[in-house]
């Protein structure tokens, strides 16, 4: 049987690559001997673990919270979106996005009463001053419950107790190598006014000074300050389903860079259960909904940025959260932050393309793209906003393609074929030669890489294109042009762990899906892939490289 069975002394059916037990109770599968098994004393260890996740389980099933949860999010797509507004000039979404720029201090609470200069490796930025910090902000007062406090910090279990860890693994203040920052400021100030249990205080530490470099690079690369980062850190004061979010994500992170199998499961699932019980009375409620929006939309991006491809814990789907999202925009009172507005559309659009429907509010990207609004992807993301747009509208055309009921006929497809080519190839740029990214400093460029970036996203589009017509067949040698002409951009982006190659899961995976065996873009992206040592194997980028292997089994 299994080692994890073997070290119960239970019975295993020795199903692969999970055994029934193991896949029941959402524990590790071992076939293969792991290191706890090499001592008694770690197998008690690894014993006493098993057990602590045996009892979240059951925990988690007797109360129910995330089962009621996916319920509420079910009862409100069942129901229209309550809206006060009648035209489209009032939609939330379509308010300008990200900007690394501007600070609007009024889309979040006050911060502290005093300057915060948090240094990273490539500059430094202030978090803005606030006269006051202890004055309640008129957008969260209905919701302080989800406050983090004194009296509201530790998680409570079914019995009314606080929570506590069996046996929570040791996790060093001192980060591996290559993970450290130099400047602990920020980290260490939240530290001070987040009331934590000491086994969490690392979790947090590791989020703001690695978590957060790792899932959003683009942002790091403009001077000045850093609005995201003031937005990030926040919604961890002041929401306490996203604190325990990003809690979450930040030990899954912590187990796939130091491979700690599943030594940090509990904490993972504890975090995640709370935040789901948060979310899920919040939608009970009805009120906070700005703070389920925040916590909702970090469920979906931190996970996907950290996830592992071999994740096994008990989850809920992202297409579920994103149908909260989609209610709770439509019946806010005012546009969701900047921030927010960016990490919508890119989840939406992007989404939308793996799952083949039509984006969620593929009517505002259209809208925004004739009007020439922004939704701040390129400062957030690296991927010229127009192009996004035209994703979406290609996700739209496969969705009609793909449903009998549309009658699209084939001459209507061949023109909208045609006109998203047009449409695309007049968001090329002037010059559409590539040039170095780095300045003369040493430091990046933001208009060069993101030209980069956004024509890595350009010709991904144009194969994303052609793969929903009829008739495709990527062998057709325009559709190997493509796909080598990605490989060969890609020698004019930095690579390895401080590289910006994780930026670029959607376009890769539409160019090594229809690649063919001999096509050069294999060896590139395999050396790239090695390049980036840990940081190649976890998140949205690290799911994509295994997928892609074993579609090039398959199809090879």
């Amino acid at each position: 049987g299994c080692f994890t069975c073997r070290v119960r002394r239970k019975k295993c059916d020795e199903k692969r690559p999970v055994c029934g037990s193991c896949s029941k109770l959402a524990l590790k599968c071992h076939y293969k001997a792991p290191q706890w098994w090499a001592t008694t004393d770690q197998r008690k260890r690894q014993m006493q673990r098993i057990s602590t996740r045996i009892r979240q389980s059951r925990i988690i099933e007797k109360e129910g919270d995330m089962q009621e949860y996916v319920k509420r999010v079910g009862a409100l797509a069942q129901k229209a979106p309550v809206s006060s507004r009648d035209d489209e000039a009032t939609d939330p979404m379509l308010g300008e996005g990200f900007d690394p720029y501007s600070y609007t201090p009024t889309t979040v609470p006050p911060l502290s009463p005093y300057n915060i200069n948090v240094t990273t490796e490539t500059q430094a930025f202030m978090l803005p001053a606030q006269a006051n910090s202890s004055a309640p902000n008129p957008s969260s007062a209905a919701t302080m419950d989800l406050a983090p406090g004194p009296a509201s910090h530790l998680p409570v279990d079914p019995k009314g107790k606080s929570r506590k860890k069996s046996n929570p693994i040791q996790l060093n203040h001192a980060m591996d190598e290559g993970l450290a920052q130099p400047n602990r400021s920020l980290s260490n100030y939240l530290l001070t006014v987040i009331p934590l249990q000491d086994e969490d205080k690392p979790l947090l530490e590791h989020f703001v000074d690695n978590v957060v470099r790792v899932v959003l690079p683009i942002p790091e690369i403009y001077p000045g300050n850093q609005t995201h980062v003031t937005e990030i850190v926040n919604s961890l004061q002041n929401n306490r389903a996203y604190l325990h979010c990003c809690l979450s994500a930040s030990a899954i992170h912590l187990k796939a860079c130091r491979r700690l199998e599943d030594q940090v499961d509990p904490e993972i699932m504890d975090h995640r259960f709370t935040a789901i019980s948060q979310l899920s009375r919040a939608l009970l409620r009805g009120n906070g909904d700005m703070h389920v929006l925040n916590g909702t939309l970090a469920l979906i991006f931190f996970y996907s940025a950290v996830s592992s491809p071999e994740d096994y814990l008990p989850d809920i789907s992202w297409t579920h959260h994103f149908t909260a999202v989609w209610n709770l925009v439509k019946k806010l009172d005012r546009p969701p932050s900047p921030f927010n507005v960016s990490l919508i559309a890119w989840i939406d659009i992007l989404g939308s393309t793996m799952v083949g429907r039509t984006p969620a509010f593929s009517h505002t990207y259209r809208t925004k793209n004739m009007r020439g609004i922004s939704s701040g992807l390129e400062r957030l993301m690296g991927c010229d906003d127009r192009i996004m747009y035209l994703i979406s509208e290609i996700a739209c055309l496969e969705d009609l393609i793909a449903d009998p009921s549309a009658g699209m006929v084939e001459a209507e497809m061949r023109k909208q074929f045609a006109d998203l080519i047009a449409q695309l190839s007049w968001t090329e740029p002037p010059n559409k030669n590539f040039e170095n990214v780095f300045a003369g400093s040493g430091k990046i460029k933001p208009d060069k890489l993101t030209k980069l970036i956004s024509g890595i996203f350009r010709t991904a589009a144009r194969i994303y294109l052609y793969s929903v017509m009829p008739g495709f067949n990527y062998h057709d040698g325009t559709i190997m042009n493509l796909v080598g002409s990605i490989a060969d951009t890609l020698s004019y982006i930095p690579s390895g762990p401080h590289g910006f190659d994780r930026c670029l899961a959607w376009p890769l995976f539409m160019a090594g899906v229809h690649s063919v065996s001999s096509s050069h873009f294999r060896r590139v992206l395999t050396e790239r892939v090695a390049a980036l040592g840990y940081k190649g194997r976890f998140g949205s980028f690290g799911q994509m490289y295994r997928i892609l292997k074993e579609v090039w089994k398959a199809t090879d």
